[in-house]
């Protein structure tokens, strides 16, 4: 048994596929045609079923802001910032004056190794947390490079 990062997998390399919640009690275990079926028919559902929910919850409301900032961090957790990037920029123009969705932007920005984009993300969010606002935000900015090279 191999636990891989969803983001990896190639579905079509597996004779079965195991799900575990966060604690490990084990949730199913998809073999055979059932694997291939699933697989072939919704891939997102079986390697993020988390992210696959908020989709189906924005297909019917493409505003939902929980939606949007749900699925833009769970994409994110799972070393897809590419992905996560446009439910951040629709949640910032759904809730304009939350911070979080540009902070989460920040982070995506950061792991593609878009130090500029990162930069004004985070001081985006800073600005709009307010001057006694969440330490992580102004400690991201401080944490990035100096000068992109």
């Amino acid at each position: 048994m191999n636990l891989t990062n969803p983001g990896g997998v190639q579905l079509g390399s597996f004779d079965a596929l195991a799900e575990f919640q966060e604690d490990g009690t084990l949730v199913r275990v998809l073999t055979g045609a059932a694997y291939r079926n699933a697989a072939s028919r919704d891939p997102d559902s079986i390697l993020f079923p988390d992210l696959a929910r908020q989709e189906r919850i924005l297909v019917s409301n493409p505003a939902d802001f929980g939606a949007l900032l749900t699925a833009g961090t769970q994409a994110l957790t799972w070393g897809l910032p590419e992905r996560a990037v446009p439910y951040l920029r629709r949640a910032a123009e759904v809730g304009p004056d939350n911070p979080y969705p540009w902070f989460f932007m920040g982070q995506s920005f950061q792991d593609e190794k878009n130090i500029q984009q990162a930069r004004a993300s985070y001081q985006k969010a800073i600005a709009l947390d307010g001057p006694n606002g969440n330490p992580a935000f102004r400690q991201a900015l401080a944490a990035l490079p100096r000068s992109e090279k």
